[in-house]
């Protein structure tokens, strides 16, 4: 609900929580609130720390059982679950400093993700070059 006006956000939160309220109740999903997003998911356990897990399988699976580099980069509280899984497992980023938060680095903002970014091509395209 970013695109909610500020003066609009406890009341979105209010009748949004009305509306799903019954789903919650009877296990049809599961859901919490993050930095301005609430995440419905199944209900099943599987939160992003799951994901990344099953996308490094299939990626290894893919690749032939070759291991390749995680980059996970976040800004949100349910981004942790994935930065704690990845902890010996690839690098993770969390956007906007947090005293609580798993990741290993932090950037201050969007500007400095396209930074890291650019950065990690240019490693790569020497890596392919032979440098």
């Amino acid at each position: 609900y970013r695109a909610v006006q500020e003066k609009q956000h406890r009341r979105f939160r209010r009748d949004f929580y009305k509306m799903i309220k019954p789903y919650l109740r009877a296990k049809e999903i599961n859901g919490r609130w993050g930095k301005k997003v609430y995440e419905i998911c199944p209900p099943i356990k599987w939160d992003k720390g799951q994901a990344v897990q099953w996308l490094l399988h299939e990626h290894r699976v893919a690749l032939h059982n070759k291991t390749a580099a995680a980059l996970y980069v976040g800004d949100d509280e349910t981004d942790e679950d994935a930065f704690e899984v990845l902890r010996d497992k690839g690098i993770t980023v969390r956007v906007g400093c947090s005293r609580d938060s798993k990741a290993q680095y932090f950037v201050t903002d969007i500007t400095e993700v396209k930074q890291l970014l650019k950065m990690v091509l240019t490693l790569k395209k020497e890596n392919h070059a032979g440098l």
